[in-house]
């Protein structure tokens, strides 16, 4: 009976090995995973949530997989591990087409978490979806947007990962804005144009984006010029550049009212709407003899 011992004892010490192994892969790979996991929510904008979302997921799989690798090695159970397996992969299909648009919103989700073609705090636009706001919070199922007028629009992952999106804030937060004004055709042109690019400079939002080649070629901050000849204005337009989408917004603002300020009292003029009314001479006529009846009665 010394062979059988001896067949038991090393058949023993293979299965403790690879339990062994087992093990410490999964210790290390629940070790490596950890450290990578926290250097993600100290480095990026994704919010703490979204990176134990994606930790559990990880963690879920990995305990997973070792569970069955420690019972495949059991010779008992191996023949019912894999019959299990093969089951668990019919119900995976049948869950799968019965949860197919939550699955593509979770994968969606991943890959907005991964790829980042917009973080926490980004102001994106939808055009073809007529939404603009920003990012407020990404889940792996949905993304919302705080609008302008603080309301929230949550979008499912799937649609806004399939859709054309601009981020004004991916990789550089300046942004260009543009400033117009109109003068009429009476007013001196040079006169108006130095006296919007001087207001621009005046504004502490104002961003000087020259580079020191620029610079040294003489290249104005900014340059104001005349765009189009309206029907009755000349249109004047300057491209302003701010760090940011609020700032922007502000110096705009503010430029309109510094600039108007400014034509009025160095005689500018800003050309509005106006009517002539033309009257046949019978209805002056008419008209006058109305007021002078009018005029009589109110004597008496």
């Amino acid at each position: 009976m010394t062979w059988i011992n001896e067949i038991f004892a090393h058949s023993f010490a293979v299965f403790a090995l690879n339990i062994g192994v087992i093990l410490i892969g999964v210790l290390i790979l629940r070790f490596v995973g950890n450290k990578a996991f926290l250097r993600l929510a100290k480095t990026s904008k994704i919010k703490e949530g979204q990176v134990l979302i994606a930790k559990k997921i990880f963690q879920t799989a990995l305990y997973t997989f070792a569970i069955f690798a420690v019972v495949r090695e059991v010779p008992a159970l191996s023949t019912i591990a894999t019959s299990f397996l093969a089951g668990s992969g019919v119900i995976a299909v049948v869950v799968g087409f019965a949860s197919q648009e939550a699955l593509t919103n979770i994968v969606s989700g991943a890959f907005i978490i991964f790829f980042k073609p917009f973080v926490i705090n980004d102001r994106i636009s939808l055009p073809d979806k007529n939404i603009v706001g920003f990012v407020e919070d990404i889940s792996l199922r949905h993304t919302v947007i705080r609008t302008i007028e603080n309301s929230r629009v949550i979008i499912p992952n799937s649609t806004i990962n399939s859709s054309i999106l601009e981020n004004s804030n991916y990789k550089d937060n300046r942004r260009m804005n543009f400033f117009g004004i109109g003068v009429s055709y009476t007013a001196d042109l040079n006169a108006a144009l130095a006296i919007v690019e001087d207001e621009i400079l005046k504004h502490p939002y104002f961003l000087d984006t020259r580079t020191a080649i620029d610079i040294a070629k003489g290249i104005k901050p900014v340059t104001a010029r005349v765009t189009a000849l309206g029907d009755s204005s000349i249109q004047i337009r300057a491209g302003v550049w701010s760090e940011d989408f609020g700032k922007g917004y502000i110096m705009l603002c503010d430029l309109n009212k510094s600039v108007k300020e400014r034509f009025d009292r160095e005689g500018i003029e800003i050309p509005y709407p106006y009517y002539n009314v033309v009257m046949k001479p019978e209805r002056v006529l008419k008209v006058h003899q109305e007021n002078f009846s009018k005029t009589k009665e109110g004597s008496e």
